[in-house]
């Protein structure tokens, strides 16, 4: 598990995700197996981007993993309400958003997670160019040409 419960209740408050999980009426407590489903489902979509880059599962979890995750989970929690119409809060989406764009940036290599106890640093993708060069010489002749 990439993110806890105590991620998701900094970023939800324990209120909301208490109303976000248990379908009880009225809702009581955190469900605990609703929580751990959508970590779960947040985790893979995680991994789907990490996985040519890293060992997984990344263990200790980076805190921009656990970020990125607790992000996922937010969002899909919300979606689940059907009084929300799955439209989450700006600025839950927004948070959404720039966690799939980390992602990105991660499995692309513009972005590292450093060092992660356990494996080697994930090797770059090459970012030059390659150009094979001649070297050309040219006489007084040719040049006299011009």
């Amino acid at each position: 598990m990439y993110c806890d419960q105590a991620d998701l209740e900094r970023r939800l408050t324990l209120p909301i995700l208490i109303e976000l999980t248990d379908d009880t009426v009225p809702p009581v407590a955190v469900d605990a197996a609703v929580l751990a489903d959508a970590i779960a489902d947040a985790g893979e979509v995680v991994d789907g981007y990490l996985r040519d880059r890293y060992t997984l599962p990344l263990d200790p979890v980076p805190g921009l993993v656990r970020g990125i995750t607790a992000d996922i989970v937010a969002l899909r929690l919300w979606g689940r309400r059907p009084d929300t119409k799955g439209e989450a809060p700006k600025t839950l989406g927004k948070a959404f958003d720039v966690a799939m764009r980390m992602l990105r940036e991660i499995q692309e290599g513009k972005l590292t997670l450093g060092v992660v106890a356990g494996q080697p640093e994930a090797a770059p993708h090459a970012t030059g160019i390659r150009v094979n060069h001649r070297r050309r010489e040219f006489g007084d002749d040719t040049l006299e040409r011009f």
